[in-house]
């Protein structure tokens, strides 16, 4: 069994884990995946819509499926991987990553993965709510405010789970981009050769 030295990156939804990913790939020379893409192979549906349509137990499923798939590659070639944002809630797929690589936790301010989700929902001409993560839509929140207060919590819970689960935690509090990348390569640095 090879060394493990891919690199799996956790972290609450807006954190960047695919823009990172992506940019720390290259600079290994590691193949990039997203396991939500890898979602989307396996149920046909993006993961925000399996979990709509199908609900969590298939979409934990897929997901689970996914870090299957992830742990499996992980045994023959290093590769940085993006995780879905929840997936802290799902221990069988967490516990997978896990044996798959190194876990990084990419931290932000909860307000700041707050304030990008929230700066996607949109309220339509049927004063319908658009973009809404399923996880908080199926809460039965109704104004923005409720959505709000209920991803700050749900996010500041997550966070605190992707810190106990990681190998290291990356905490980019308001850093710009090019500082989140250098301090998140700097932290995997230590970790592979």
């Amino acid at each position: 069994m090879k060394k493990k030295e891919s690199i799996i990156l956790v972290g609450c939804k807006g954190s960047g884990k695919s823009t990172q990913g992506k940019k720390l790939a290259e600079q290994l020379g590691y193949e990039f995946y997203d396991t939500d893409l890898i979602i989307k192979e396996i149920s046909g549906m993006t993961p925000r819509d399996l979990y709509k349509i199908q609900g969590v137990k298939a979409f934990k499923i897929a997901e689970t499926q996914a870090s299957e798939l992830i742990k499996s590659m992980s045994s023959e070639k290093n590769m940085v991987v993006a995780s879905g944002g929840g997936v802290c809630d799902n221990p069988d797929a967490m516990a997978l990553l896990k044996d798959s690589g190194i876990l990084v936790h990419i931290k932000v301010p909860t307000k700041f993965a707050v304030s990008r989700c929230m700066n996607k929902i949109k309220i339509n001409e049927k004063g319908e709510f658009e973009n809404v993560p399923s996880f908080i839509k199926l809460k039965g929140n109704d104004t923005m405010f409720s959505i709000s207060k209920s991803l700050f919590n749900c996010l500041k819970f997550r966070a605190e789970k992707y810190t106990y689960y990681a190998d290291v935690t990356v905490d980019i509090k308001k850093a710009s981009k090019k500082q989140a990348y250098e301090s998140i390569l700097k932290a995997v640095k230590k970790f592979i050769k």
